[in-house]
């Protein structure tokens, strides 16, 4: 089972709100209708809110991102599935997350989010370079601010 499936299905499952579960099974429908459209090799929250506001006036992109839990998480496993399967996309030779083998998935987990700390740590020094600073300056700078976090 792929990780959004199994995401969706738990929110559903476990909301009381009709709202949300009317707002997921909108987003979900969204997901489909762009991938199978052959969206751009990653689409976006944006994207999905669009076509829910044309289609039915909601919910909309802003209202998706005020939601980081579960309507935009929703939407960026979706992201990163659709672009482990397009063939253009960075993540063709990777396998998809199965949650079938719970210590697979567990440790690919792990080293994804290992991964996107290093990236943030990247992207922070270059910000630092290009506002002016040393290497040297910009990578303790980046370590300073990794500890107070």
């Amino acid at each position: 089972m792929r990780v959004s499936t199994s995401f969706y299905e738990t929110v559903v499952t476990n909301s009381e709100g009709v709202a949300r579960v009317k707002s997921m099974q909108r987003i979900r429908t969204a997901c489909d209708s762009l991938e199978k459209k052959g969206a751009p090799a990653q689409y976006t929250i944006a994207d999905v809110g669009r076509y829910c506001e044309q289609r039915w006036g909601g919910p909309k992109a802003q209202s998706i991102r005020n939601s980081p839990v579960v309507l935009a998480r929703y939407i960026r496993l979706r992201i990163a599935e659709y672009m482990l399967a397009h063939p253009e996309g960075p993540g063709r030779d990777m396998e998809p997350l199965d949650l079938a083998d719970g210590s697979k998935a567990q440790e690919q987990y792990l080293l994804a989010l290992g991964e996107i700390e290093r990236l943030e740590r990247d992207i922070a020094r270059y910000r630092a370079r290009m506002d002016g600073y040393r290497e040297d300056v910009a990578q303790e700078l980046v370590e300073i601010s990794r500890k107070q976090c």
